[in-house]
């Protein structure tokens, strides 16, 4: 089988490669570029939304830290409202003297050896509150206003540290009573 070659299938081959390499030189810039700006977008969304997926992530470790630390929190603070006036009593003293509270640990609850000296139904419960000032005039005003609050509160220990000129720490223990049924306006 013998294949002519014309003028018509010269013509043919003429416009198939014509056609080839305008679609491949017009192609990639109308057809071929769209899709690559299009890539390159979507790329570039998938990377924003890897970091905020990353950030989130990091959120939530520290909102679980957070979670976690207010649960310690909480833990270790008292249940009954009478015990929380105590605590609010403190902080209130702090803005009233302008000392810095560091610290309110509890100490302990209840009576120890003298326990028969006091009446039925009343309880203990003991803090240790470190407190800072740069004056210690404002930390002498603030264990006067604590021994002149309406709760009956004792003083069991004090520290009083001196920081260089002017800063000062104190460390207090203090036991306060309470009656569980009686709560103090």
């Amino acid at each position: 089988m013998k294949i002519k070659w014309g003028k018509n299938e010269t013509l043919i081959v003429l416009i198939i490669v014509a056609v080839f390499g305008f679609v491949f030189y017009y192609g990639s810039d109308y057809l071929i570029e769209p899709l690559n700006e299009e890539l390159e977008a979507t790329e570039q969304t998938l990377s924003e939304h890897r970091l905020v997926l990353q950030q989130a992530a990091i959120n939530e470790q520290s909102e679980n830290a957070l979670k976690q630390e207010a649960e310690t929190v909480r833990n270790n603070l008292p249940t009954e409202e009478s015990v929380d006036q105590i605590v609010e009593t403190l902080f209130d003293l702090e803005t009233a003297t302008g000392v810095s509270i560091a610290s309110i640990n509890l100490n302990g609850t209840g009576f120890t050896e003298d326990a028969a000296f006091y009446p039925a139904g009343v309880s203990a419960i003991h803090y240790q509150v470190l407190l800072s000032s740069d004056d210690i005039t404002q930390i002498e005003s603030y264990i006067q206003r604590l021994e002149e609050v309406n709760r009956l509160v004792e003083i069991t220990e004090l520290d009083i540290l001196k920081q260089g000129e002017t800063q000062t720490e104190a460390t207090l223990t203090v036991r306060a009573f309470y009656n569980e049924s009686i709560l103090i306006e």
